[in-house]
């Protein structure tokens, strides 16, 4: 059965909870908005098919939550730590932990050493936790091609936190394309995240930067386009490196071919 589609994408929608990443989606693929707050469970994604540059591009926005609980674990062991421990070692032998117990509450799970102590190693409930979280953040980012980062225009505590966002998109996909979005830019009196200071971060950041409005459809179709067309752009220019790779290849066996049969 042919495929209604010239590209297949997965985008990524993170930040801090409550910035409205779920509404920003809700908008752009059913054109909807409910004023109500509810906070997303787990992940979540819709399909949407939007056309750039006469090419069909099938969109898969993956919306998520919970992501918050993740710092409790990174702020309280390092990186260096957790492979200090052994942690994959403990993923293999435990790979048969079911879906219960993966998604059980990771504040609940993780004892959290005093402030200003010496971490201890992980007991075997930490271990399972970290397993929990490299599947969480693996199911997150796996095959992700365009990442959205979203703060609110009324907190800056959201806008600052992007910095972490950024880290963590690093830390998980290899050369990914990113956007920055500020969203609820529909209220002149509650905003307190300057235009002026968001577009100077983007710029220190290398990142293009939208203000957007769920609520009032400002700048949701056009800032989705934009992060659609740096994906189909990478993959293009991807593509034409392989292909540039591959005739420098066969021009190199061409050349040694030849060498070869001087030499007979």
């Amino acid at each position: 059965m042919a495929r209604d589609y010239d590209h297949l994408f997965k985008l990524l929608i993170i930040g801090d909870s409550g910035v409205g990443k779920s509404s920003l989606l809700l908008r752009f693929a059913d054109n909807t908005f409910s004023g109500s707050y509810i906070t997303t469970i787990g992940v979540d994604f819709k399909i949407r098919t939007v056309e750039i540059n006469g090419e069909k591009v099938k969109l898969q926005i993956w919306d998520t939550a919970g992501q918050e609980r993740f710092r409790t674990i990174t702020s309280t062991y390092s990186h260096q730590q957790m492979l200090a421990w052994g942690f994959a070692g403990y993923v293999a032998e435990h790979s048969h932990l079911t879906e219960d117990s993966q998604h059980q509450s990771v504040t609940e799970k993780l004892r959290l050493r005093p402030s200003g102590s010496s971490p201890q190693p992980p007991s075997q409930e930490q271990n399972a936790t970290a397993l929990m979280m490299c599947q969480e953040w693996d199911r997150y980012y796996r095959g992700t091609h365009g990442v959205i980062v979203v703060y609110d225009v009324t907190s800056a505590e959201s806008f600052v936190n992007v910095k972490r966002w950024l880290h963590e998109i690093n830390q998980n996909c290899d050369d990914v394309c990113r956007i920055l979005v500020g969203n609820k830019n529909d209220d002149p009196d509650r905003k307190v995240v300057e235009t002026e200071d968001a577009y100077k971060f983007a710029g220190q950041m290398e990142i293009q930067l939208f203000e957007t409005s769920a609520k009032e459809n400002i700048n949701v179709e056009e800032m989705f386009n934009c992060i659609t067309e740096l994906v189909l752009r990478a993959k293009k220019e991807n593509l034409a490196k392989q292909q540039q790779q591959q005739q420098n290849d066969v021009v190199k066996l061409t050349k040694n071919s030849k060498r070869k049969k001087r030499c007979c």
